[in-house]
């Protein structure tokens, strides 16, 4: 995993610590696995969650292409609800101990 610019480091680290998780999503046949992966760790430095964060992305055999901007917010969405909801299960099993 690469990562250039202002908070470069702390998106190499995020992408090294849950590169597994997302590998073995993109097995199981996610195939936006990689590109939700990226938007994670950008969400994680950036500011103002979709409207700062651009995908350009590649694939073997085809052109660079761009991911439009309302699949960058639908993402976005996506991981902010999944955020809320791993809160909610680790204050679910604090309160249970």
């Amino acid at each position: 995993a690469l990562a250039i610019g202002r908070n470069a480091k702390s998106v190499r680290e995020f992408l090294e610590e849950n590169y597994a998780e997302h590998a073995t999503a993109e097995e199981k046949g996610d195939v936006d696995a990689p590109i939700k992966l990226a938007v994670k760790a950008l969400m994680e430095v950036v500011e103002s969650g979709a409207k700062n964060i651009e995908i350009a992305y590649m694939k073997p055999g085809q052109p660079l292409k761009t991911l439009p901007a309302d699949k960058v917010a639908a993402m976005c969405k996506e991981i902010e609800k999944q955020k809320e909801a791993d809160k909610r299960k680790k204050k679910t099993k604090k309160t249970a101990k």
